[in-house]
């Protein structure tokens, strides 16, 4: 019985590794299409519609109008794109994972995961491009990027995580895959408010060490 136990249990390892390895590699190759696909969009109207309105305001009254032919700056753009879309994925897909080991990959845990990817990857695909314009806006100095890279940095962390976190923690909920220890008064305005707050301090940290250490990257490859 032990052993048939065992090897039913190793089973159903396998089939979540390779349900995994699945999300994964449609996820992945979804966003990648996406993403070629959308440096095709008219950029004003692409950022009118599809961030905020503050966000859009800042974006257009401070960013950078490349030259036809300047391959840096374009680069440097899609660059960011690319990390803000694999950073949201796979912070995604990390709860995705994580959830699956404890309740096995079922309908609901899907349910429950897969929104997150996407609603991470897409938002930080937006909130990492906008970070990388700002970081570049003012042609700035090691220092000064740096810092820069920090500030817009946290701010982009704080972004992701709190986008990745919010649809897997209330779809969660609804889907009784996720627990909390919370009373029944208000609680999905405590689990906003609680993952807002993780979103801002776990994100914002390593949004800011990741941008304190690529905007001096930037300036360099850029010669500011």
């Amino acid at each position: 019985m032990l052993e048939h136990h065992l090897i039913r249990e190793e089973k159903e390892n396998e089939m979540k590794k390779i349900g995994f390895a699945l999300i994964l590699f449609f996820v992945v190759s979804g966003f990648a299409m996406a993403n070629e696909f959308s440096i095709g969009f008219n950029r004003e109207n692409y950022h009118k519609y599809l961030l905020p309105t503050a966000l859009s305001s800042s974006y257009q009254s401070t960013r950078i109008e490349p030259e036809p032919n300047n391959y840096k700056t374009r680069q440097v753009i899609q660059t960011g794109r690319w990390i803000g879309t694999i950073s949201g994925a796979g912070i995604g897909l990390l709860h995705l994972y994580w959830l699956s080991m404890d309740e096995g990959l079922t309908w609901k845990v899907a349910a429950t995961g897969v929104p997150a990817i996407f609603a991470a990857a897409y938002v930080g695909m937006l909130s990492t491009e906008w970070a990388t314009t700002q970081i570049m806006t003012g042609n700035p100095r090691l220092w000064e990027a740096a810092l820069k890279g920090a500030i817009f940095g946290a701010i982009d962390g704080a972004i992701i995580l709190s986008v990745s976190y919010l649809p897997f923690f209330i779809t969660g909920h609804y889907l009784g895959t996720v627990h909390f220890n919370y009373n029944s008064d208000w609680i999905i305005l405590k689990i906003i408010g609680n993952t807002i707050l993780g979103g801002i301090g776990y994100g914002g940290l390593l949004g800011a060490i990741a941008g304190g250490i690529s905007g001096p990257i930037i300036s360099v490859y850029m010669g500011f």
